[in-house]
Protein backbone atom coordinates (compact mmCIF):
# COMPACT_ATOMS: atom_id res chain seq x y z
CA UNK A 1 0.00 0.00 0.00
CA UNK A 2 1.20 3.49 -0.73
CA UNK A 3 1.87 6.00 2.26
CA UNK A 4 1.10 9.02 1.79
CA UNK A 5 2.57 12.39 3.97
CA UNK A 6 0.79 15.01 5.14
CA UNK A 7 -0.16 16.63 8.25
CA UNK A 8 -3.32 18.46 10.14
CA UNK A 9 -2.65 22.48 10.53
CA UNK A 10 -5.15 24.10 12.84
CA UNK A 11 -5.01 27.19 10.62
CA UNK A 12 -6.33 25.28 7.20
CA UNK A 13 -9.56 23.77 6.65
CA UNK A 14 -8.37 20.31 5.39
CA UNK A 15 -4.57 18.36 5.03
CA UNK A 16 -1.49 19.69 3.25
CA UNK A 17 1.39 18.35 2.03
CA UNK A 18 4.34 17.85 4.55
CA UNK A 19 7.45 19.81 3.94
CA UNK A 20 10.86 16.85 4.96
CA UNK A 21 13.31 19.34 6.14
CA UNK A 22 16.29 17.98 8.43
CA UNK A 23 14.37 18.17 11.20
CA UNK A 24 11.59 16.33 10.00
CA UNK A 25 13.91 13.33 9.07
CA UNK A 26 15.58 12.97 12.05
CA UNK A 27 12.55 13.51 14.41
CA UNK A 28 9.89 11.70 12.75
CA UNK A 29 12.26 8.45 12.42
CA UNK A 30 13.27 8.82 16.02
CA UNK A 31 10.17 6.91 17.30
CA UNK A 32 9.63 3.01 17.53
CA UNK A 33 6.34 1.09 17.24
CA UNK A 34 6.16 1.54 20.92
CA UNK A 35 5.45 5.20 20.88
CA UNK A 36 2.16 6.47 20.97
CA UNK A 37 0.81 7.67 18.20
CA UNK A 38 0.63 11.49 17.68
CA UNK A 39 -2.10 13.55 16.07
CA UNK A 40 -1.13 13.81 12.57
CA UNK A 41 1.54 11.37 12.40
CA UNK A 42 1.36 8.54 9.58
CA UNK A 43 1.98 5.06 10.83
CA UNK A 44 1.97 1.51 8.73
CA UNK A 45 0.34 -1.00 8.95
CA UNK A 46 3.01 -2.81 11.22
CA UNK A 47 2.99 -0.05 13.69
CA UNK A 48 6.54 1.42 11.95
CA UNK A 49 6.68 5.09 11.22
CA UNK A 50 5.76 5.99 7.98
CA UNK A 51 8.75 7.65 7.32
CA UNK A 52 11.30 4.49 7.90
CA UNK A 53 8.82 2.29 6.09
CA UNK A 54 8.79 4.50 2.75
CA UNK A 55 13.33 4.70 3.54
CA UNK A 56 12.84 0.77 3.96
CA UNK A 57 11.01 -0.46 0.76
CA UNK A 58 12.35 2.14 -1.78
CA UNK A 59 14.90 0.97 -4.15
CA UNK A 60 18.71 2.26 -3.70
CA UNK A 61 18.87 4.69 -6.13
CA UNK A 62 15.00 6.27 -5.68
CA UNK A 63 16.51 6.58 -1.96
CA UNK A 64 20.05 8.08 -3.13
CA UNK A 65 18.19 10.57 -4.41
CA UNK A 66 15.98 11.29 -2.16
CA UNK A 67 18.34 12.25 -0.16
CA UNK A 68 20.58 14.43 -2.23
CA UNK A 69 18.07 17.44 -2.14
CA UNK A 70 18.59 17.68 1.44
CA UNK A 71 21.06 19.06 3.03
CA UNK A 72 24.03 16.36 3.65
CA UNK A 73 23.85 16.28 6.86
CA UNK A 74 20.35 14.93 7.13
CA UNK A 75 22.19 11.44 5.94
CA UNK A 76 23.48 11.30 9.49
CA UNK A 77 20.97 12.35 10.72
CA UNK A 78 18.73 10.32 9.85
CA UNK A 79 21.18 6.92 9.67
CA UNK A 80 21.29 7.35 13.56
CA UNK A 81 17.54 7.27 14.46
CA UNK A 82 17.08 3.64 14.26
CA UNK A 83 18.60 0.50 13.22
CA UNK A 84 16.81 0.44 10.00
CA UNK A 85 17.72 3.72 8.66
CA UNK A 86 21.24 2.54 9.33
CA UNK A 87 20.80 -0.62 7.51
CA UNK A 88 18.66 0.91 4.65
CA UNK A 89 21.13 4.39 4.08
CA UNK A 90 24.65 4.17 6.39
CA UNK A 91 25.40 0.45 5.95
CA UNK A 92 24.33 -0.07 1.98
CA UNK A 93 26.87 0.00 -0.61
CA UNK A 94 24.41 0.46 -3.69
CA UNK A 95 22.96 3.78 -1.89
CA UNK A 96 26.46 5.23 -1.35
CA UNK A 97 27.64 4.48 -4.93
CA UNK A 98 24.75 6.61 -6.07
CA UNK A 99 25.06 9.13 -2.86
CA UNK A 100 28.77 8.90 -3.89
CA UNK A 101 28.59 9.00 -7.55
CA UNK A 102 30.00 12.41 -8.27
CA UNK A 103 33.35 11.19 -6.59
CA UNK A 104 33.22 7.43 -7.42
CA UNK A 105 35.01 7.60 -11.10
CA UNK A 106 37.58 4.76 -11.27
CA UNK A 107 36.81 3.27 -7.76
CA UNK A 108 35.79 -0.60 -8.44
CA UNK A 109 32.91 -1.79 -7.63
CA UNK A 110 33.42 -3.75 -5.31
CA UNK A 111 34.36 -1.28 -2.75
CA UNK A 112 32.54 -1.71 1.17
CA UNK A 113 30.14 1.05 1.96
CA UNK A 114 32.74 2.35 4.77
CA UNK A 115 35.40 2.91 2.36
CA UNK A 116 32.49 4.83 -0.16
CA UNK A 117 31.92 6.98 2.77
CA UNK A 118 35.40 7.38 2.91
CA UNK A 119 35.71 8.38 -0.60
CA UNK A 120 32.90 10.72 -0.12
CA UNK A 121 34.03 12.59 3.06
CA UNK A 122 37.35 13.20 1.41
CA UNK A 123 35.93 14.70 -1.34
CA UNK A 124 33.19 16.87 0.19
CA UNK A 125 35.66 18.15 2.69
CA UNK A 126 39.19 18.87 0.15
CA UNK A 127 41.04 16.08 1.97
CA UNK A 128 42.02 14.22 -0.76
CA UNK A 129 46.25 13.58 -1.04
CA UNK A 130 48.38 16.14 0.33
CA UNK A 131 45.24 18.24 1.28
CA UNK A 132 47.52 20.46 3.64
CA UNK A 133 49.66 21.60 0.45
CA UNK A 134 46.96 22.10 -1.52
CA UNK A 135 45.44 24.62 1.10
CA UNK A 136 48.82 26.19 1.46
CA UNK A 137 48.64 26.50 -2.55
CA UNK A 138 45.43 27.96 -2.04
CA UNK A 139 46.56 30.42 0.07
CA UNK A 140 49.66 31.79 -1.91
CA UNK A 141 47.37 32.30 -4.77
CA UNK A 142 44.84 34.40 -2.80
CA UNK A 143 48.29 36.26 -1.73
CA UNK A 144 49.34 36.83 -5.59
CA UNK A 145 45.55 38.49 -6.32
CA UNK A 146 45.80 41.88 -7.56
CA UNK A 147 42.86 43.12 -4.59
CA UNK A 148 45.47 41.14 -2.00
CA UNK A 149 44.20 37.92 0.44
CA UNK A 150 40.60 36.92 0.99
CA UNK A 151 40.74 35.81 4.19
CA UNK A 152 37.06 35.79 4.43
CA UNK A 153 37.63 33.12 2.00
CA UNK A 154 40.60 31.41 3.45
CA UNK A 155 38.92 31.24 7.32
CA UNK A 156 35.85 29.44 5.05
CA UNK A 157 37.80 26.79 3.99
CA UNK A 158 40.03 26.28 6.91
CA UNK A 159 36.83 25.75 9.18
CA UNK A 160 35.45 23.77 6.11
CA UNK A 161 38.42 21.66 6.34
CA UNK A 162 38.32 20.94 10.31
CA UNK A 163 34.77 19.81 10.37
CA UNK A 164 35.90 16.67 8.10
CA UNK A 165 39.16 16.26 9.44
CA UNK A 166 39.80 12.23 10.53
CA UNK A 167 41.79 10.97 13.20
CA UNK A 168 43.36 8.81 9.86
CA UNK A 169 44.01 12.00 7.94
CA UNK A 170 47.83 11.93 8.54
CA UNK A 171 49.24 13.81 11.37
CA UNK A 172 52.30 15.64 9.56
CA UNK A 173 49.93 16.50 7.48
CA UNK A 174 47.75 17.91 10.63
CA UNK A 175 50.90 19.91 12.08
CA UNK A 176 51.45 21.47 8.69
CA UNK A 177 47.81 22.48 9.36
CA UNK A 178 48.00 24.55 12.12
CA UNK A 179 50.92 26.49 10.95
CA UNK A 180 48.95 27.31 8.24
CA UNK A 181 46.01 28.56 10.82
CA UNK A 182 48.30 30.06 13.05
CA UNK A 183 49.93 32.35 10.05
CA UNK A 184 46.29 33.32 9.29
CA UNK A 185 44.70 34.16 12.23
CA UNK A 186 47.89 36.57 12.78
CA UNK A 187 47.36 37.56 9.59
CA UNK A 188 43.50 38.64 9.22
CA UNK A 189 42.00 42.05 10.39
CA UNK A 190 39.86 41.91 13.61
CA UNK A 191 38.55 44.98 12.74
CA UNK A 192 36.44 43.42 9.93
CA UNK A 193 33.47 42.10 11.86
CA UNK A 194 32.56 39.04 9.23
CA UNK A 195 36.62 38.03 9.26
CA UNK A 196 36.45 38.37 13.02
CA UNK A 197 33.39 35.94 13.46
CA UNK A 198 34.71 33.57 10.64
CA UNK A 199 38.16 33.30 12.43
CA UNK A 200 36.02 32.84 15.83
CA UNK A 201 34.06 30.36 14.58
CA UNK A 202 37.11 28.76 13.08
CA UNK A 203 38.94 28.59 16.98
CA UNK A 204 36.07 27.10 18.32
CA UNK A 205 35.77 24.40 15.54
CA UNK A 206 39.33 23.35 16.38
CA UNK A 207 38.63 23.75 20.17
CA UNK A 208 36.30 20.80 19.74
CA UNK A 209 38.36 18.70 17.39
CA UNK A 210 39.89 17.32 20.52
CA UNK A 211 39.95 13.89 18.47
CA UNK A 212 42.48 15.77 16.04
CA UNK A 213 44.36 18.38 17.70
CA UNK A 214 46.84 17.74 20.45
CA UNK A 215 47.01 20.08 23.66
CA UNK A 216 49.65 21.97 22.26
CA UNK A 217 48.39 22.42 18.92
CA UNK A 218 45.55 23.84 20.26
CA UNK A 219 46.87 26.30 22.50
CA UNK A 220 49.11 27.66 19.62
CA UNK A 221 45.76 28.23 17.73
CA UNK A 222 43.98 29.82 20.59
CA UNK A 223 47.14 31.81 21.62
CA UNK A 224 47.58 33.51 18.49
CA UNK A 225 43.62 34.31 18.10
CA UNK A 226 44.01 36.18 21.15
CA UNK A 227 46.78 37.90 20.28
CA UNK A 228 45.15 39.11 17.08
CA UNK A 229 42.37 40.49 19.20
CA UNK A 230 44.96 42.23 21.26
CA UNK A 231 46.24 44.00 18.75
CA UNK A 232 42.99 45.21 17.00
CA UNK A 233 42.18 46.28 20.90
CA UNK A 234 45.60 48.79 20.75
CA UNK A 235 44.86 49.57 17.45
CA UNK A 236 41.32 50.71 18.13
CA UNK A 237 42.50 52.52 20.42
CA UNK A 238 45.15 54.10 18.71
CA UNK A 239 43.65 55.51 16.28
CA UNK A 240 40.99 56.56 18.60
CA UNK A 241 43.87 58.63 21.13
CA UNK A 242 45.63 59.70 17.79
CA UNK A 243 48.90 57.99 19.05
CA UNK A 244 51.18 56.28 17.33
CA UNK A 245 51.16 52.47 17.86
CA UNK A 246 54.22 51.42 19.15
CA UNK A 247 55.07 47.75 18.81
CA UNK A 248 57.02 45.86 21.36
CA UNK A 249 60.41 44.30 20.87
CA UNK A 250 60.27 41.12 20.20
CA UNK A 251 62.65 38.30 22.03
CA UNK A 252 63.89 37.82 18.37
CA UNK A 253 64.89 41.71 18.34
CA UNK A 254 66.60 41.70 22.02
CA UNK A 255 68.71 38.54 21.18
CA UNK A 256 69.96 40.42 18.30
CA UNK A 257 70.72 43.82 20.20
CA UNK A 258 72.08 41.99 22.99
CA UNK A 259 74.92 40.13 20.04
CA UNK A 260 75.88 43.44 18.40
CA UNK A 261 76.35 45.02 21.85
CA UNK A 262 79.18 42.31 22.29
CA UNK A 263 80.23 42.45 18.93
CA UNK A 264 80.47 46.43 18.93
CA UNK A 265 83.83 47.89 20.41
CA UNK A 266 82.19 50.83 20.81
CA UNK A 267 81.00 52.09 24.03
CA UNK A 268 79.99 55.48 25.46
CA UNK A 269 82.86 57.78 25.72
CA UNK A 270 84.51 57.93 28.99
CA UNK A 271 82.75 54.57 30.32
CA UNK A 272 85.60 52.72 29.04
CA UNK A 273 88.98 55.27 30.37
CA UNK A 274 90.03 54.78 33.74
CA UNK A 275 89.61 57.88 35.71
CA UNK A 276 93.20 59.61 36.50
CA UNK A 277 94.04 60.47 40.21
CA UNK A 278 95.03 64.41 40.26
CA UNK A 279 98.39 64.78 41.24
CA UNK A 280 99.74 67.09 43.91
CA UNK A 281 100.53 69.85 41.34
CA UNK A 282 97.32 69.94 39.83
CA UNK A 283 95.98 71.23 43.71
CA UNK A 284 95.45 74.54 44.20
CA UNK A 285 98.06 75.61 46.28
CA UNK A 286 97.40 77.60 49.80
CA UNK A 287 98.65 81.14 49.69
CA UNK A 288 101.30 81.68 52.64
CA UNK A 289 100.32 82.84 55.99
CA UNK A 290 102.45 86.19 56.69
Amino acid sequence: SSVSLEHNDASSPGPCPAVLSSHDLTVASMRTSEDPVQKGEVVSRQGRPGFVELISELQQELRAYLFLTVDVACVGQAASACRELRAAIWEDEAFWRVYAAVCLQGHPKEEKSATLRDLFRRWLFHLEGAWAQDYAEFAAREGRSEFGKDYLALLTAAKHIVSGLMPCDGPGQVEEFVELLCSLLAEYSPAQMDERSMAEGLVSKVEDRVDIFSSMQLRRVVATYEESLERAALEQHSQATGEALVEAPTWSAWQAWDLEEEDSDESIPGMDQEEEEPSFTEWPQEEPIE
